[in-house]
């Protein structure tokens, strides 16, 4: 029996599990200083999906709750996050008296990406937070260039619509995507090819700045980017927002629309997104040619809470499609349309998410479920160049027992089935293939003292590699690609702790081992893509790393500073390089390679608020990646300094919240390229963003005209893949955003 097949049978096999009694959990949230109570907190269960906020009094209720043990997060605007446990397994009454401590900096968000719930203080593991208020302050046309705005986060761009990003160095196969929890299966190996995954309908995004591969498997050597999907509407509520934005640059229109519902137990939503862009200008005002995209989204969601568990079953579709600045591609596009019709991509995922959780006492059993459906098609005038369909199928099952207040074990098995299949097109990029992967994994979290705490783990992967015998890539080739089968399995580990040296300063530190396949691309690909005639290595080990994380952390009500340091080494690292030679259409021919390298450095994010209405923040991020020959590894970013104030008014009648905010990025000289890239000169761009609230007959519109390089400097990033052709980045952009609001209880 396939792999694919097992998880369809456990998918429709989970045990059902007679329900237990009820809980309900009853709480009061005060004001920790003048003790008056809080109106209008946020409590949030986050294994339930389910949530309410207190009242007048400052009360709160949540009924119909597993006999288990729960995080109940608690968050309202000036205070920091309050993360209660409660155990429900032997009072058939919890009542809470939750003390909120008021606050001008945020520090300590909530995050699952970890293994478990808990709050970004505990972890061992660096986990950036950016939730969706904050998505809404970061002005860009892409999610991916919204979290190049994290500290030691980069993108590789060919024009706005086409970007990847970049952790700490690495990028493409060596970090993972994540939707929900399920890792992103669109043909990733290629800096041309972006993760299917768009900012609408986002909660929050939670970004690990280094190996991750205990919880995740091969290929989060460098990374992983967790989107997580919007929470519910608060019980007994509908709520429903649009969200509509204009970018000057590209005459670009944005649109964003959703509507949520929950009732005592059943929830569901939907949403869907559009964006249209034209060719982009550069700073010169020079249009850059066939840069336009056009993408569209459509999400949604429904679950069930009952005692005994929780079920939520998630939907996402995204198509874009996405213009290709190649050479010569001017002579053939008219920069006045917005349509794709010459040299663009064409893409389709359909992603379909069962997450299901069982509470028994101190046991919980969480069964996940995935199929993911991904068509990509290279479309050159009215001909099909490429078309291929890759078919994921996905399960996880993990168990997380409590042993007691202090220890948690998480235990956990993972199946996975790609399968990829050329339909009726010359190119094969990829050639027909089924990648298979199984892995068990534990993690041990234990509180050895109230300010130490340690985290550790191990896990076991194998991955089977078919790839069957096969005309090769165009159409007067009548050569067949030799078959080729490889298994390939590893050991990964990690260790680490978190030290409270007092209320204010956190020690963080961890050491971990990874390690990445090679995969089909870089295994078997041999024909044209893009610009170039590109040739696989089926000699190829798998790469191995091992990275040191040491990171300080102070926190008070008035700053925050963050410094962190990583070290990674690198075993057999794998890369695509030119050969020097070239075809007899004259086309470059590169290969993939292998040599050691490392790659080391870190960041600073300094934010200051000493009165409520001034806020300052720095960052600064540095990474330096060599091979062991002393060169340099491609794709290494610029050294940055990210600067910016922001100040905020006193609400006036109709117009409330008003604020301003100007912002700088520096890039310094990119002067340690690789060999078969150049040195890119350093840049300094400005921004400035003003927003506010207005209110009618007691409605919220959220309005904000934000302009990105304000002077219209004229500069190219070093992981612009347009660099070689000489076409700069984006020029001035003003966007206007509108944001409408609504919801209503009944």
């Amino acid at each position: 029996m396939r792999l694919k097949h097992v998880i369809l049978v456990l998918a429709y096999s989970v045990l059902f599990v007679n329900a237990i009694n009820s809980q309900d959990v009853r709480g009061v949230v005060k004001n920790i200083d003048t003790q008056k109570p809080i109106i209008g907190a946020n409590v949030f269960i986050p294994e339930l999906q389910k949530g309410t906020s207190t009242d007048i009094d400052g009360k709160f209720k949540l009924s119909n709750l597993p006999k288990s043990q729960l995080k109940i997060d608690i968050t309202h605007i000036g205070y920091k996050t309050v993360s209660k446990s409660v155990n429900l397994t032997t009072d058939s009454l919890n009542r809470l008296e939750v003390y909120m401590e008021p606050t001008v900096i945020h520090s300590d968000a909530v995050v699952i990406s970890a293994g478990t719930y808990s709050t970004q203080h505990k972890n061992a593991i660096k986990i950036e937070t950016l939730k969706s208020s904050d998505f809404q302050q970061i002005d860009a046309p892409t999610l991916t260039a919204k979290l190049a705005k994290v500290p030691g986060v980069d993108m590789i761009t060919k024009g706005n619509g086409v970007t990847k990003p970049v952790i700490r160095g690495l990028s493409n196969s060596n970090i993972l995507v994540l939707n929900n929890g399920v890792k992103m299966e669109n043909f990733q190996f290629s800096e041309n090819h972006p993760f299917m995954i768009d900012e609408f309908g986002v909660d929050r995004v939670e970004v690990i700045k280094g190996p991750a591969s205990l919880l995740y498997g091969s290929d989060a050597v460098g990374g992983i980017i967790n989107v997580i999907g919007e929470k519910p509407a608060s019980t007994r509520t509908l709520e429903a927002e649009i969200i509509q934005e204009y970018h000057t640059n590209t005459n670009g229109s944005q649109t964003n629309v959703g509507v949520k519902q929950t009732y005592d137990d059943f929830f569901w939503g939907i949403r869907s997104g559009f964006k249209t862009h034209k060719d982009y200008r550069a700073g010169s005002d020079y249009f850059v040619p066939n840069s336009r995209f056009n993408n569209l989204g459509l999400h949604a969601f429904t679950g069930l809470n009952k005692s005994f568990g929780s079920f939520r079953l998630y939907y996402d579709y995204t198509q874009m499609k996405l213009g290709m600045t190649v050479p010569g591609v001017d002579s053939l596009v008219n920069t006045d349309r917005r349509e794709n019709d010459v040299w663009y991509q064409n893409l389709d995922n359909h992603l379909l998410i069962s997450k299901n959780k069982f509470f028994m006492g101190d046991f919980k059993l969480e069964t996940d479920f995935s199929y993911q459906q991904n068509n990509r098609k290279l479309q050159i005038v009215d001909k099909s160049a490429v078309n291929m369909q890759m078919k994921t199928y996905t399960a996880d099952l993990r168990s997380t027992y409590s042993l007691n207040n202090a220890t948690d074990i998480v235990l956990g098995w993972q199946g996975r089935q790609k399968e990829n299949i050329n339909n009726d097109a010359p190119n094969h990029v990829l050639p027909d293939h089924t990648v298979t992967d199984m892995a068990f994994h534990g993690l041990l979290q234990h509180d050895i003292s109230k300010d130490l705490r340690l985290q550790a783990g191990m896990r076991w992967d194998y991955r089977l590699i078919d790839v069957p015998k096969q005309k090769k890539s165009g159409k007067s080739n009548a050569n067949e690609l030799d078959a080729f089968s490889e298994n390939y399995d590893n050991v990964s580990y990690s260790l680490g702790a978190t030290y409270h040296i007092s209320s204010t300063v956190l020690l963080r530190s961890n050491f971990a081992s990874a390690y990445r396949t090679p995969n089909v691309a870089e295994l078997m690909q041999e024909g044209v893509h893009g610009a170039r005639y590109e040739e696989g290595n089926r000699n190829l080990k798998s790469q191995k790393n091992y990275e040191g994380d040491l990171s300080l952390h102070y926190h008070c009500c008035h700053a925050m500073l963050d410094v962190s340091g990583f070290y990674n080494s690198i075993s057999d690292y794998i890369y695509l390089a030119p050969t020097g030679n070239t075809t007899a259409e004259n086309l470059p021919i590169y290969q993939y390679e292998q040599t050691n390298a490392r790659l080391y450095g870190g960041e600073l994010n300094f934010e200051i608020r000493p009165v409520e209405w001034f806020k300052g923040m720095v960052d600064y991020s540095i990474v330096i990646g060599e091979r062991s020959d002393g060169s340099n590894l491609p794709f290494i970013p610029h050294d940055k300094i990210n600067a910016g104030i922001q100040l905020e008014g006193n609400s006036t009648g109709w117009f409330h919240n008003p604020s301003i905010k100007i912002s700088s990025t520096y890039a310094f000289r990119q002067d340690d390229p690789s060999r078969f890239e150049t040195e890119t000169p350093d840049y300094f761009l400005t921004d400035l963003k003003l927003g506010g609230k207005l209110v009618f007959f007691k409605q919220n519109l959220d309005v904000s005209l934000s302009v990105q390089n304000l002077f219209n400097v004229q500069y190219i990033d070093h992981l612009s893949t347009l660099k070689p052709l000489d076409y700069s980045n984006m020029g001035r952009n003003i966007i206007f955003t509108l944001h409408l609001p609504l919801n209503t209880k009944f």
